[in-house]
């Protein structure tokens, strides 16, 4: 089931399964990704990657980790979670030009 369903793009939950815990450990462990996630010499290997986003996929934790597919194919990951009722701020990040 997806969240999104649009021609050629879907944004789907991601799944307990292998092969959505190796390609994110792909996706974290490149420098070119870890510049902007998690620190340049921080790669996650596949274990560590289930250790911390496993919780996550169960539904253990507040935040949902989604995976975004264009025909199929997985580009890129995603995450929500609820906002606190008194949170005073919200913060973004804007990557560098």
């Amino acid at each position: 089931m997806g969240l999104i369903k649009e021609p050629g793009l879907a944004i789907r939950p991601m799944r307990d399964e292998p092969q959505d815990y190796e390609l994110l450990s792909k996706w974290l462990s490149d420098e070119r990704v870890l510049e902007f996630a998690y620190g340049r010499d921080n790669p996650f290997p596949v274990d560590r990657v289930r250790a911390k986003f496993g919780p996550r996929v169960r539904g253990e934790e507040r935040v949902v980790p989604c995976m975004l597919e264009y025909d199929d194919i997985s580009i890129g990951y995603m995450q929500y979670y609820p906002v606190e009722k008194n949170h005073d701020s919200y913060w973004q990040v804007e990557a560098p030009r």
